[in-house]
């Protein structure tokens, strides 16, 4: 990951500084990324970023920073899961909605490497009250050129010939291999992770792309046992989803919903690491609560079991 030679320019949230992602101050637009169905809403703050502004005064204060899900692609902007904890999280602490500030810096097909970048540079200007980070898959990096970062994805290139393609993706993509990949996205939430705690803060992480069974691996075993798994929620709440995105690549707003509960543990946890008895009560209480009667939740759940039932099924 390679920083810039000098800073951008001064503000309480730095302008998003990918310049083909985009992302420019106060555009809107229905068409975003791979969602070209028209059908959703993108508007970018002052600082180029989907959602609200910065308050710095407001009683609660909740930064995203992620990739496409995160982002919402294909979905309304208040119901992402970030904007969902937001609700859960005012109705909990009895706070009035706009007191709970949730800002947003999240780019689609960004890479691990952004979302530990803009952890580095934005955390100890903010000093949000909850910080949660949304690791995106490893075949991702971010490079620093003559025109600024750019965000490349394996995905999205052919596996074969270099003709087109920008140097540090040619080989980024010959040195790639998943191993290789899984490293580089543990050494992002180490580094991550360490941050928050030296400045403790809250916060929670999440993939879809650290499974459990990856630490039976011995080349992987050293980098993910350095985790603190306390803070880390690996879901399936997209790849399971019981609804889709717009455009039909996502999870839907059902997904995101689900996974705004799952994070409300690891939330009260964090809490808890700061003495917030009464806010850990409360929190707990209304996990539990959602647990049993939200919808999104009861269809994210019975999503999760008949896979687990099909695969069941599958291996005898």
């Amino acid at each position: 990951m390679t920083m810039p030679p000098e800073p951008p320019e001064e503000g309480p949230v730095l302008p998003c500084d990918l310049p083909h992602s985009g992302h420019r101050p106060f555009a809107h637009t229905r068409f975003y990324d791979d969602d070209d169905t028209g059908l959703i809403s993108y508007r970018f703050n002052s600082a180029g970023f989907r959602g609200e502004e910065y308050r710095p005064d407001a009683r609660l204060r909740i930064c995203v920073i992620g990739a496409c899900r995160a982002f919402g692609t294909g979905i309304h902007q208040h119901l992402t899961y970030g904007a969902r904890l937001g609700d859960h999280l005012a109705t909990a602490l009895e706070l009035p909605r706009e007191e709970v500030n949730v800002l947003n810096l999240s780019v689609g097909r960004a890479s691990g490497d952004y979302v530990t970048r803009m952890l580095l540079t934005h955390v100890p200007l903010l000093a949000p009250d909850l910080v949660l980070l949304g690791f995106p898959a490893p075949q991702r990096m971010e490079y620093f050129g003559a025109e600024g970062f750019e965000s490349y994805d394996l995905a999205t290139v052919p596996r074969r010939g270099r003709q087109g393609l920008p140097a540090p993706l040619a080989g980024f993509r010959d040195l790639y291999n998943p191993d290789l990949g899984r490293i580089a996205m543990a050494r992002n939430i180490l580094m991550a992770q360490g941050l928050m705690e030296h400045a403790r803060i809250p916060y929670a992480i999440t993939t879809e792309h650290l499974r459990p069974n990856l630490r039976h691996q011995p080349q992987l075993a050293p980098f993910l046992a350095a985790l603190d798994d306390r803070f880390i929620l690996r879901h399936r709440h997209f790849h399971l989803a019981p609804d889709r995105a717009a455009h039909d690549q996502r999870g839907g707003p059902a997904a995101h919903g689900a996974l705004a509960i799952a994070l409300l543990p690891l939330v009260a946890a964090q809490f808890d690491r700061l003495g917030e008895e009464e806010a850990v009560a409360r929190i707990t209480a209304l996990s539990g609560h959602l647990k049993e009667t939200d919808l999104d939740w009861l269809a994210a759940r019975d999503a999760i079991l008949e896979a687990r039932a099909a695969r069941a099924a599958r291996t005898g």
